[in-house]
C-alpha cells in the first residue's frame, strides 16, 4: 500500500519510489513504468489498477457543483473518449 488514507497522508517511502519515477518519466516522455508489486513484470503507468481507483492521466474533467454523475453518463463519456476513465468524488 502506498498510502494509508485516511490514516497517513504520506506515501510509504519504501513503495513510493519505483511509483514516483514512473509517473516522472510518463509526465517527460509520455511513457513510463514500475514494477508490479506481484510478479515483478514491468507495467506502464497508463495500465495501472489500484484498488481505490486512482488513476494516472493527462485529461481530467471538473464538475464542480454537480450532482453526482449517472453510471450512463459515465459509461457514454468513457465510450466517447476511448480510454480507461476513473471517477472520483470530492477535493483532491
Amino acid at each position: 500500500m502506498i498510502i494509508n488514507y485516511p490514516e497517513e497522508f504520506e506515501a510509504d517511502e519504501e513503495v513510493w519510489p519505483p511509483f514516483k519515477d514512473g509517473i516522472a518519466a510518463w509526465k517527460e516522455t509520455g511513457e513510463g513504468s514500475a514494477p508490479c508489486s506481484t510478479c515483478g513484470a514491468s507495467v506502464p503507468v497508463t495500465e495501472w489498477q489500484w484498488e481505490s481507483g486512482f488513476a494516472v492521466g493527462a485529461l481530467a474533467f471538473d464538475f464542480w457543483g454537480w450532482p453526482p454523475l449517472s453510471d450512463g453518463f459515465c459509461s457514454t463519456f468513457r465510450e466517447q473518449l476511448g480510454h480507461r476513465t476513473a471517477r472520483h468524488m470530492g477535493n483532491f
